[in-house]
């Protein structure tokens, strides 16, 4: 067992969790130490089986920090998120011997419909009507696009808001109408989009949910993002292609959202244009990152892409550098994040979301984005892959883009999707 020291906001989180029987959400920034904080917790909580859900990627990491800090490790069971999703026939959770739950990343369970969700979710509830079981949720965005993505977590640590008018918790149609504006829109449907209540919705989190800032916590150097336009080869039917879907994207001033229709998203392929734009953008980016090392620096650079024909070309263009991606086995995984951390690797090219969680690659300073992704908090997630506890530099992020609107108004509606986040989450608790 690894001697361990606390920062003051380690310490802080641990007696707010001792404090709350039926758990919390934990929504400290990534890399402020949360899986430490959960592991020490847990084990306050209770002297029988701990059960930790994980995304797979993150599966060798748990096991290894739990063997490094846990008083009584073979007290924990770590299981991935993908062996409820699958409906395969565990027990975990309901057995009499789990004294504790710990969801890591516990948006993975913000979809409430999901195989995953429910299959969680049942087996929590049921576990709680024989016993007090308390669930610890980990995550640094609480909120990935919706506001309604809290209410699966939040019945999990019986904390969802109670109705006013018989002071029972809302199911989700409910907190949807609650704390979600709406229009009607054809048939008699209704769209939802951004925040309302938010101060009813605040006063409730303070008492089920711990947030902090790194800028409230640590004295952690700047994060710059640069928004680089750079010259880039389109073919003549891409471009053209791309000038059709603008006419079906519409920037909608009261949601705050980009929308494209449908009939022509499906008519003119959108997602295999993305790649297409990916795949051009490889020589730009290959060639600024060239840039960058004839401009005298040897620093060590993470780029991140989302498609796997614009991962493999980027890998190879750098000398056939390693990647980490969905593919990726664990063990090979970690041995990457070693070599590099250690100083063996100059690059390494990075699936957003595979790569985007559980990694700690702070001998970086500076990440370049090859591509965008959909999701701000994505995006955010892999960012602080470098900017996090360890880091000493000033950490430069560099998206690099055409210049079309096309990735232009996907970056505006990526930003108004952060308002809508920082609106619910981002607020201090004394």
């Amino acid at each position: 067992m690894t001697e361990i020291k606390l920062f003051n906001h380690q310490k802080e989180a641990l007696t707010w969790l001792k404090a709350r029987k039926n758990g919390g959400l934990l929504a400290h920034d990534m890399g402020l130490g949360k899986t430490l904080t959960a592991i020490l917790a847990a084990e306050n909580y209770t002297e029988q089986e701990i059960h930790v859900i994980v995304p797979a990627s993150l599966k060798l990491n748990w096991e290894r920090e739990i063997w490094k800090f846990a008083s009584k490790p073979s007290r924990f069971k770590v299981f991935k998120y993908t062996e409820f999703s699958l409906k395969r026939k565990i027990d975990a959770i309901t057995k009499p011997e789990c004294g504790c739950v710990i969801l890591d990343e516990s948006h993975f369970v913000k979809t409430h419909t999901s195989a995953r969700t429910k299959e969680i979710t049942a087996r929590v509830l049921s576990a709680k009507e024989k016993k007090t079981l308390p669930v610890i949720l980990l995550t640094g965005t609480p909120i990935t696009k919706e506001v309604t993505d809290l209410f699966s977590q939040l019945l999990l640590i019986d904390a969802v808001p109670l109705r006013k008018s018989d002071g029972k918790p809302w199911n989700f149609f409910g907190f949807r109408n609650a704390f979600q504006n709406s229009k009607p829109t054809y048939g008699g449907h209704k769209e939802y989009y951004g925040v309302k209540n938010e101060g009813y919705l605040n006063s409730v989190l303070e008492t089920c949910m711990l947030m902090r800032k790194k800028e409230q916590v640590l004295d952690l150097p700047e994060k710059v993002r640069n928004e680089r336009v750079l010259e880039t080869k389109l073919s003549k039917d891409l471009v053209s292609k791309l000038d059709e879907v603008m006419n079906f994207i519409s920037f909608d001033e009261e949601t705050g959202s980009v929308k494209i229709d449908k009939d022509a998203e499906q008519r003119l392929h959108v997602a295999t244009l993305r790649k297409f734009v990916g795949i051009s953008k490889v020589e730009t980016t290959l060639s600024y990152l060239k840039d960058i090392a004839e401009n005298g620096s040897n620093e060590p650079i993470i780029i991140f892409a989302h498609h796997k024909e614009v991962i493999a070309n980027l890998s190879q263009g750098l000398k056939d550098c390693p990647t980490i991606t969905g593919e990726t086995p664990l063990h090979q995984r970690q041995s990457i994040v070693d070599a590099f951390q250690s100083g063996h690797l100059k690059y390494i090219v990075c699936n957003i979301q595979s790569a985007g969680v559980g990694l700690t690659l702070t001998r970086s300073k500076h990440i370049v984005f090859a591509e965008l992704d959909w999701s701000p908090s994505n995006l955010r997630q892999a960012e602080d892959r470098i900017h996090r506890i360890g880091q000493k530099n000033n950490v430069v992020i560099d998206y690099i883009l055409i210049n079309h609107d096309f990735e232009l108004k996907m970056l505006k509606n990526i930003k108004n999707k952060l308002d809508i986040i920082s609106k619910t989450v981002e607020y201090k608790i004394a």
